[in-house]
């Protein structure tokens, strides 16, 4: 899921009230969807990183959108 907060300590939310990250997500065609971590870049564009398992080929990306609660692709 995803928790958002006006305030570092809460209380916190989830705005889309399901799981964001879910076997029908896009490009989520992967054995191992865990351990999702955001990243944005020094131009703004926020990614969301995802999947890997033991052989390290099963990593995704995908573009967020300023929201941070949908993907552009």
């Amino acid at each position: 899921g995803v928790a958002v907060s006006d305030h570092p300590g809460g209380p916190f939310v989830d705005p889309l009230d399901r799981g964001f990250l879910t076997p029908q997500f896009p490009n989520a065609n992967v054995p191992w969807l865990f351990d999702p971590a955001c990243f944005v870049d020094d131009d703004g564009q926020a990614y969301l990183y995802f999947g890997g398992g033991p052989s390290g080929s099963n990593a995704r990306v995908v573009r967020l959108n300023d929201d941070m609660v949908s993907i552009q692709d």
